[in-house]
């Protein structure tokens, strides 16, 4: 007999001997894509956005109480531009929704954002304006050794013509005026700033003006407060200017963190693109460097508390400036600028900007804060022409004065 087909053995197939039951359709897929693409991206955008307000307002938590969300405050320009690259790439990819929300996030950042990356494209200054130009630079002791002295950081300072410079880590162990190769610049160092003082340890003020000390010493109340706080250098000078101005300026050189070069070469070792971190080097800056910075960031904030005490009692005409070892969005930096100062570099820069220029450490620590009837017009972060020794940039900022 004929031998029947076997139906019940056989699928149907589509054209080409496609397997219908197994054929997903494109529209399909096409759906499940999307969500996932979407599933991804909005947690990318929750987590970038997480962390830019983690970093932005970190530093406001006592490092006393936590000290990782001030360690964490230090990458707030890093998070800044990821976000700025998110919203763009959010615009270009139509994500409305998303771009929205990182926007959103970013201006709610707006304290740190306009200390951080301000967007002043200048401002003219009255021909008529009464200007006071001031000049704040760590020097790293003009690169002072046996066989060496940085003549070129000198020879930057007398031609910026400064009505004031104050100098942070400015040769405390000896006299640099005495130095052989500093000789050929006294004529004009003597020309320019006949009023010169080596104020308190490593700082210094060079003046065109008259100014007497303020013999309260800041170091004094900081170890009369906290024995273990150590490393506040600062020190206050009365000027007085023209037509019977009188201006109190405070140059100051917080706790530095105190990395060794061990330290510093392994974070420059992890943050290279092309590095793949040993597990012991993971190790070193767990245990080595973020006890360092928990350590530094608790020793600045008590010094911090000592200055804006003693900037409570402060003329109203007065400058504060140098080297804080701190970050625009730090707890210190907040502290002494409390409620009554205004930032410079907030007021009258275009951009972010940094001032520590070594070891891949490219931080803004350098900051000029003030208050009374000055306004800041301008302010320059020098990168070029300021000597190579130093590993700090100075700050040049013109104020003009308010009332007549």
């Amino acid at each position: 007999m004929p031998r029947s087909p076997r139906t019940s053995a056989t699928c149907s197939t589509g054209p080409a001997g496609t397997d219908k039951h197994h054929h997903i359709p494109f529209f399909i897929m096409r759906r499940h894509f999307i969500r996932l693409w979407y599933g991804v991206s909005g947690t990318i955008t929750m987590i970038v956005v997480v962390l830019l307000l983690l970093t932005a307002y970190g530093g406001r938590i006592d490092p006393h109480d936590y000290a990782w969300p001030s360690i964490l405050g230090i990458a707030y320009p890093v998070m800044l531009a990821i976000t700025v690259a998110l919203i763009i790439a959010w615009l270009v990819l139509r994500h409305w929704w998303l771009a929205l929300i990182s926007a959103i996030a970013l201006l709610a950042t707006w304290p740190t954002l306009r200390v951080t990356a301000p967007l002043h494209f200048g401002s003219s200054i009255p021909a008529e304006a009464q200007t006071l130009r001031v000049l704040s630079y760590n020097v790293y002791n003009f690169g002072y050794s046996d066989v060496h002295t940085d003549t070129a950081t000198m020879r930057y300072i007398l031609d910026q013509q400064a009505d004031i410079v104050l100098l942070q880590e400015a040769s405390s162990d000896y006299d640099y005026e005495h130095l052989p190769l500093m000789q050929p610049y006294m004529a004009r160092l003597n020309e320019l700033y006949p009023y010169r003082s080596h104020g308190y340890h490593d700082v210094s003020i060079l003046s065109r003006y008259p100014y007497e000390v303020v013999p309260d010493t800041l170091m004094r109340q900081t170890a009369e407060n906290n024995p273990k706080s150590y490393h506040v250098y600062a020190k206050a000078f009365d000027v007085q200017l023209p037509q019977g101005r009188q201006l109190r300026v405070i140059s100051t050189h917080l706790q530095s963190i105190g990395l060794t070069d061990r330290d510093k070469h392994t974070y420059e070792n992890i943050t290279r693109l092309d590095s793949v971190a040993s597990r012991a080097q993971l190790s070193q800056v767990r245990h080595s460097i973020y006890g360092k910075l928990s350590g530094a960031f608790q020793r600045r904030t008590a010094e911090a508390r000592v200055m804006r005490n003693f900037i409570d009692g402060c003329p109203p005409n007065l400058i504060v400036c140098g080297d804080f070892n701190d970050v625009p969005a730090s707890y210190s930096y907040w502290t002494v600028r409390g409620d009554d100062l205004r930032d410079a570099y907030a007021d009258a820069a275009f951009g972010p900007t940094f001032t520590y220029n070594r070891n891949r450490l490219y931080f803004r620590i350098d900051h000029v804060l003030y208050r009374g009837a000055l306004r800041a017009v301008n302010v320059r972060c020098e990168h070029s022409g300021t000597g190579s020794h130093s590993d700090h940039y100075p700050l040049l900022t013109t104020f003009v004065w308010t009332e007549p």
